[in-house]
């Protein structure tokens, strides 16, 4: 999978057409996404989605082989590509020229709760992303940019609006 890269004219197009779709039949932009994930005895997964496989493991530290990205690298990495190609999808459909998009995130998280230590909540408390644009546009421009694109990123969105997640559960076969 993959090809040559993209120029600004070709993503602007295919973002055109997107549009013009979209406009034309709204609900070609609705749908659902499903991605199967297996998990054997071990704590490494592996998951599959549009051809695409990924593995995730733990650090030895929590019982894994640390044998690939643990979980938060994939959803850190979710937040920041996904912000990074928003805000240069709409520099390109605004004309304004971005020679490079660095995007950092951190997170602080407090795993005693995993552990029933305290009574702090699982999960990141704070989330930071720091976005370093390359650009000789005016700053008014690129700042108007960046918060275009942190309301329009839809995994910053994700992740930041804490979405109700339903969760299924089956066993042995059988729904219950």
């Amino acid at each position: 999978m993959g090809g040559a890269m993209n120029t600004d004219n070709e993503i602007r197009s295919a973002l055109d057409r997107a549009r013009k779709a979209v406009e034309q039949r709204p609900s070609v932009a609705v749908g659902t996404v499903t991605l199967k994930l297996e998990m054997g005895e071990a704590i490494k997964c592996a998951t599959e989605v549009d051809g695409w496989s990924l593995e995730l493991d733990e650090p030895v530290s929590m019982g894994g082989e640390n044998s690939a990205p643990g979980p938060y690298v994939h959803g850190f990495s979710a937040i920041a590509s996904c912000f990074a190609m928003t805000l240069r999808m709409l520099a390109i459909q605004k004309g304004v020229v971005v020679e490079k998009i660095s995007v950092v995130v951190e997170g602080d998280y407090d795993d005693r709760a995993f552990f029933d230590v305290g009574d702090a909540r699982t999960g990141y408390h704070s989330i930071r992303l720091k976005a370093d644009v390359a650009s000789d546009a005016d700053i008014e421009v690129i700042e108007s940019l960046v918060s275009e694109a942190r309301r329009k990123s839809p995994w910053l969105n994700t992740f930041a609006n804490q979405n109700a997640i339903e969760t299924e559960l089956v066993v042995k076969g059988q729904l219950t």
